[in-house]
């Protein structure tokens, strides 16, 4: 248990934690969704400024592609007007 503690980000929230954006799709084949459900709600808890996104589908692996078709697409956008809102970017 310890050693799964020292890898699970969840258990490594802290006083000084940034900022987090999480995406996560329930169709995921690879990691499931519900690994950023739990720390959203842990980062809610401890009242750290987040933002967390859940599509429907979308897979694994889109981060870096145009797939217009998937509501998952509008991440990117949506990740630039969180950075505006927590006055990263202008």
């Amino acid at each position: 248990q310890e050693r799964k503690n020292e890898f699970s980000i969840e258990v490594q929230v802290k006083e000084d934690f940034p900022p987090v954006f999480l995406v996560a799709n329930m169709d995921d084949p690879k990691v499931k969704y519900q690994n950023s459900e739990t720390l959203s709600r842990v980062l809610s808890a401890k009242t750290k400024h987040h933002r967390f996104l859940l599509y429907k589908d979308g897979g694994h692996g889109y981060g870096g592609k145009d797939r217009p078709q998937y509501e998952c697409s509008q991440w990117k956008q949506q990740f630039i007007l969180w950075l505006k809102e927590i006055k990263f970017i202008n």
